[in-house]
């Protein structure tokens, strides 16, 4: 029997902070529902035993050792925690792809933030964004899923990624949404 040594297909979930493990568990059931063949690993699901704020150093390692990929998802809330930093330099040091999932800011924003991770791929809420995030992950972990059914698919999936973003920051404002849909329509 050949120990397995890597869950190429699998996507880890990264997250810090009440408002990011909302998304985070959403993230965590709608990227394999819209990428067949995808799993997901996340601490909140794996780790339940770990005291809050203790986590399992050579756990995260190994479980980012052996996925193919890592979604950060990044609220204002979380985004200077330095543990966000640390599982997605992981990543970066074992060269693989790190997508930045943004709800409660832009891109821009994000950026002028000065942060680290504003380098990588970031995602909002934007129809092209979602479609760029689930062609990559398809590509990077290897699924084999016609790029053609992916955009197809990739329209339901952002409106569940719209109305999951609107669940976990209803203190969003309308003109907010209103800005992001105007942008969306812009871009297509």
């Amino acid at each position: 029997m050949t120990k397995k040594t890597a869950d190429k297909d699998t996507i880890f979930v990264c997250w810090s902070g009440d408002k990011s493990l909302e998304l985070a568990r959403f993230v965590y059931r709608w990227l394999p529902k819209h990428l067949d063949g995808a799993r997901a690993w996340a601490s909140f699901n794996q780790l339940r035993d770990l005291p809050l704020g203790k986590p399992d150093h050579a756990k995260i390692v190994k479980a980012a050792k052996r996925c193919g990929a890592c979604v950060a998802v990044i609220t204002r809330e979380n985004n200077e925690r330095p543990w966000l930093g640390y599982e997605t330099g992981i990543f970066t040091g074992l060269k693989k792809t790190v997508y930045v999932m943004l709800c409660d800011m832009t891109i821009d924003e994000f950026r002028g933030m000065g942060h680290p991770l504003a380098a990588l791929n970031a995602v909002t809420p934007k129809l092209p964004q979602i479609r760029n995030c689930l062609l990559g992950l398809n590509s990077q972990l290897g699924l084999g899923i016609d790029q053609k059914k992916v955009r197809e698919i990739s329209d339901l999936a952002f409106q569940e990624y719209v109305d999951a973003c609107d669940r976990a920051f209803p203190e969003l404002t309308e003109a907010e949404r209103e800005m992001r849909e105007f942008e969306d329509y812009l871009e297509d």
